[in-house]
């Protein structure tokens, strides 16, 4: 529930705390998916400064156990010739 006295940050204030683009926010809306997002009207939604810090949360912890990648770009497989 919102409570009368809670700033509310649009999607353009949502991003920048997150560190992402609107339209990814966009994305994660229509794919159900991201910080939750108060409906305001047909046109503009807003975003809890609570729920956005949740959301991090989380998705450091996610990331704190996915295993590390070694850097570089993959190598093609050899290809054998026979004469």
């Amino acid at each position: 529930m919102v409570t009368m006295n809670e700033q509310l940050l649009t999607t353009e204030g949502a991003a920048a705390v997150l560190g992402v683009s609107p339209g990814v926010l966009g994305l994660w809306r229509f794919r159900k998916c991201g910080p939750p997002w108060i409906k305001i009207n047909r046109r503009y939604v807003a975003y809890r400064p609570r729920d956005l810090e949740t959301f991090l949360k989380a998705y450091e912890a996610m990331t704190a156990r996915m295993p590390r990648l070694r850097p570089g770009r993959p190598r093609k497989p050899l290809k054998v010739r026979t004469p």
